[in-house]
């Protein structure tokens, strides 16, 4: 267990003073978004290969499944504060002999409707294939995970967990499929946690360039 904390914890150190030494705000959050996708990447991997390479002795998924969420969540909160500064500075970029901040200042709303659409797609799919492994995985090898299911503990289809998973992101209740266990719920209170945090800082930020939309239209009529 101590071990396990503290290799999350030096990615985590490591991930954020990679991010740190990059000066350039628009070079910080494209390195936050590469480390985001290989965070993803890695940490999904790792609880496939743990599945895939079982040697018949029951395995223990808690703290991966807690250790790669909290991973996938560390960076996801940072790409969205980097997002805020890009935000800021924004307005900057108009007339920039740079190109690349050229078209973000004149594609500025698409910009950041693509970034809050893609951060959604990232959470939604993350934490369906978390469901998926949960419900799906037998008793038998996931000793830890025992009384933690969708309904009645039948089985589900990746499409239907992923469902789930967006259900629980956009709406935050539950219908036609529920979930049982303290671990499980625990993880879907995670979820509405990132779905808010998103939310927050997502709503702010569109606000802001409809605005600034608008009064540079009214500016321009005179």
């Amino acid at each position: 267990m101590i071990v396990s904390i503290f290799i999350y914890a030096l990615i985590c150190i490591i991930s954020i003073l990679i991010l740190h030494k990059q000066k350039n705000t628009f070079e910080r959050f494209l390195m936050n978004c590469v480390l985001l996708m290989l965070g993803i990447i890695s940490a999904l991997y790792g609880l496939l290969t743990s599945i895939t390479l079982y040697n018949g002795k029951p395995i223990y998924l808690k703290k991966p499944i807690i250790f790669s969420l909290l991973f996938i969540s560390l960076l996801l909160v940072l790409m969205l504060y980097n997002m805020y500064f890009i935000w800021k500075d924004v307005n900057s970029y108009n007339k920039n002999k740079n190109s690349i901040k050229n078209y973000i200042y004149k594609n500025r709303f698409s910009f950041f409707l693509f970034v809050i659409i893609f951060s959604i797609s990232l959470v939604i799919f993350s934490y369906g294939f978390i469901y998926y492994i949960i419900n799906n995985l037998p008793p038998s090898i996931a000793l830890d995970l025992k009384d933690n299911f969708m309904d009645n503990g039948e089985r589900k289809s990746f499409a239907e967990c992923v469902y789930f998973s967006a259900v629980t992101f956009f709406t935050v209740g539950f219908g036609d499929i529920v979930p049982r266990g303290i671990f499980f719920l625990g993880i879907i209170l995670l979820e509405m946690t990132t779905s808010y945090l998103l939310t927050i800082i997502s709503i702010p930020i569109f606000l802001s360039i409809l605005i600034d939309g608008l009064r540079l239209e009214k500016k321009e009529k005179k």
